[in-house]
């Protein structure tokens, strides 16, 4: 019944939000996606942003129609000041505009997100700096594996989690497995 509610009448849905700490759930600390703010970066890294993120977001009723799965993983990978939050900030105009929810998780959040987002799908779920709760901390990690591969999740067909990190090598090989993440987008200096 609950899951029934909030699928159809969460203050979440198809809005841009980001979660901190608990009272956010409460008191959504929603996001303002009417700034158009440039954004820059090689035309490689575009090209996978488009492919893995942004078409399924923008043509949804296309990938039913043909059956293909909008579940998926990406891995936004590179060093500071490279562009990573503001490639978020893009994906979630990009999702709001759509009709999605878009939901940015502070890492500590992690092991809820995907769980949270089964009833706003279509949702795309922002886990900034992954490698800060998961980097040597195994319970956290298994939390989090388990939490992305549950049964219940791996049924949710229009999720699509996008983690970033800053520290590629401190990614645990279990998360970057298929069926966790389909692929690693990496953000280099502007050529």
């Amino acid at each position: 019944k609950v899951l029934e509610v909030a699928q159809r009448g969460s203050v979440f849905k198809g809005r841009a939000a980001k979660i901190n700490e608990g009272k956010d759930c409460l008191v959504p600390n929603f996001l303002d996606t009417s700034n158009d703010c440039p954004f820059f970066c090689n035309e490689d890294t575009l090209r996978s942003l488009e492919q893995g993120v942004l078409l399924p977001i923008r043509m949804r009723q296309e990938f039913q129609k043909a059956n293909i799965n909008l579940r998926r993983g990406v891995i936004l990978e590179g060093r500071y000041g490279v562009g990573k939050s503001l490639m978020a900030y893009r994906i979630a105009q990009e999702a709001v505009r759509n009709g999605w929810t878009f939901i940015n998780f502070h890492a500590a959040w992690a092991r809820a997100a995907m769980p949270m987002c089964v009833p706003l799908q279509p949702c795309v779920a922002f886990i900034e700096d992954i490698d800060s709760v998961t980097h040597g901390n195994r319970d956290e990690l298994n939390g989090i594996l388990n939490s992305i591969s549950s049964v219940e999740n791996k049924h949710s067909t229009e999720i699509i989690l996008v983690v970033s990190t800053n520290f590629i090598e401190r990614i645990d090989p279990a998360l970057q497995r298929p069926g966790r993440i389909d692929s690693i987008i990496t953000l280099g200096l502007p050529n």
